[in-house]
């Protein structure tokens, strides 16, 4: 008798063991296939993970845009891999319908938004710095306005968080290097007094 209720004891936690088995292992594929299968958002996203963000803060910010479908499932799909410290700071663009897995490697990759910003020909100092002031993206402000004939014209690529000072520096340096090029290309025989004249001949 006793025998008979031994093992019908382990029969049971046998089933019962089976069961949360199979239970873990269903939620399992199932909370992989959310993270592997398609985003919810049906147009391209533009997300900020600012500096510092943890895993958790991320998580919630791209639930709240609408890039992933539950904040939980990313936390622990991003821990499950190991992936909790690669998270990138930055401006980055997700595409429609991007997986939790997609949007995952998107972060890791550190492929931030470029944006742009065009110097015509032609410019003051002045106009040149209003411009810069006025870009999005930008941080600080530039207040002194740099010597005429420093700043290249030219389009230039940064990304958010990029001061407008170091923007300017860009051009000054920029400005440098294409003198320099064109002074060390020069026709001797019949070259201009200075650097600075060798641009306008260009």
């Amino acid at each position: 008798m006793a025998l008979r209720k031994t093992v019908a004891h382990w029969k049971t936690l046998m089933i019962v063991g089976i069961a949360l088995a199979a239970a873990v292992a269903g939620a399992f594929f199932y909370g992989y296939s959310r993270f592997a299968g398609p985003g919810p958002h049906d147009a391209p996203v533009v997300v900020i993970i600012p500096d510092g963000a943890s895993l958790t803060a991320t998580a919630r910010r791209l639930a709240e845009t609408g890039v992933v479908s539950a904040a939980i499932l990313f936390t622990w799909g991003t821990r499950l891999q190991g992936a909790d410290r690669d998270i990138r700071a930055g401006e980055y663009r997700i595409p429609a319908h991007a997986s939790m897995a997609e949007v995952l490697a998107i972060l890791r990759s550190g492929n931030v938004v470029q944006h742009t910003i065009t110097i015509p020909e032609g410019l003051t100092s002045a106009q040149i710095v209003a411009l810069v002031n006025a870009a999005d993206a930008l941080v600080g402000e530039v207040a002194t306005i740099p010597p005429e004939g420093t700043l290249l014209p030219e389009t230039y690529h940064y990304v958010r968080g990029t001061h407008r000072a170091d923007l300017i520096a860009r051009m000054q340096a920029a400005m440098e290097s294409t003198l320099a090029r064109l002074w060390a290309e020069r026709d001797k025989e019949r070259a201009p007094e200075t650097p600075q004249a060798a641009l306008i001949l260009a």
